[in-house]
């Protein structure tokens, strides 16, 4: 019960930090109930602030019930919040940078992630864009941050087609502990038709080689 009391608590702090809102500024307050499974829900709350740097936070509340109505386990309450800026690099350029945080009270679990991105016109033909991120794992009860991740990416697309070939590659605390590591550890292909995208990649092409290959279908009801 107290869990719940202080993540309520952080949940109104981060709603206020955003500003005042009044029944003038709707579009400020964040009302998002969603569908995450066949009997589960997650209701968002929160506020926004739009600036030189956009400020968003709140809670989430998620349930889940069998399907004779019973609940399954007491509801889940979560904290996040989002930093984020975006802003010109040049007359064919952009950039940005993320903060997003959460943090699941029941467990005191969290992760922090940090982001920057940019994308810039190479060409007529050629669209660029580069992606570095950092993630940490914390606990709350523990009072520290670990399990690290670095990850980074490259994005080459032909815009005619939509053709992109996309290299990645990762670092945490065991690869780092190697005395060689690989410029990237995933090349792949991508393409989109409409709201289905396909891939195709291989991972650790350096060793052990394997081919992954991937469908994904966006649907909004």
């Amino acid at each position: 019960m107290m869990k719940t009391v202080v993540a309520c608590a952080a949940a109104c702090v981060l709603f206020v930090a955003a500003g005042p809102v009044s029944a003038d500024e709707g579009n400020n307050l964040i009302w998002a109930p969603s569908k995450t499974g066949e009997n589960a829900y997650r209701l968002r709350l929160g506020a926004q602030y739009s600036g030189s740097v956009d400020v968003s936070g709140g809670s989430d509340f998620s349930v889940s019930a069998t399907k004779a109505g019973r609940v399954q386990a007491p509801p889940s309450v979560g904290i996040w919040g989002l930093l984020s800026r975006q802003k010109k690099a040049g007359p064919a350029a952009t950039s940005s940078q993320d903060v997003d945080v959460r943090f699941e009270a029941a467990h005191g679990s969290g992760n922090v992630r940090m982001s920057s991105s940019r994308q810039w016109i190479a060409s007529r033909h050629i669209d660029i864009e580069g992606r570095r991120s950092l993630a940490l794992q914390c606990n709350a009860y523990e009072t520290q941050c670990a399990k690290a991740r670095l990850s980074q990416s490259a994005r080459v697309t032909a815009v005619a087609t939509g053709t992109a070939l996309v290299a990645q590659s990762s670092l945490d605390r065991a690869r780092f502990a190697k005395s060689r590591l690989p410029a990237f550890d995933q090349l792949g292909v991508e393409q989109s038709f409409g709201r289905l995208n396909l891939s195709a990649a291989v991972t650790n092409p350096w060793s052990s080689a394997r081919g992954v290959f991937k469908a994904h279908y966006a649907l909004s009801w």
